[in-house]
């Protein structure tokens, strides 16, 4: 994963911002996938466009977290929707 690149959505998936949670579904509608709290707060990062170096330094300006597991954890989080078809 390039972390000065952007992630693009993939526009198979269509979303549902329901305020405290995105609901995520596949156009067919065999996959629904949800994200709360932080996962949500990062997808609305990726829709506005910004790329996973930028949400990693909104992270580490915000809370006080080391540095290595801001990264670790927001590079498991995308390498789960990369896996999962919900990026590219």
């Amino acid at each position: 994963m390039n972390w000065t690149e952007n992630l693009k959505i993939n526009k198979e998936f269509i979303s549902r911002d329901l305020g405290d949670e995105i609901v995520l579904m596949s156009k067919d509608g065999q996959e629904i996938h949800s994200f709360e709290d932080s996962g949500l707060w990062v997808w609305q990062q990726l829709q506005e466009g910004k790329t996973p170096q930028d949400i990693l330094g909104a992270i580490l300006e915000e809370y006080d977290v080391p540095e290595e597991r801001a990264k670790a954890d927001l590079e498991d989080f995308f390498n789960d929707l990369l896996e999962k078809g919900i990026v590219e």
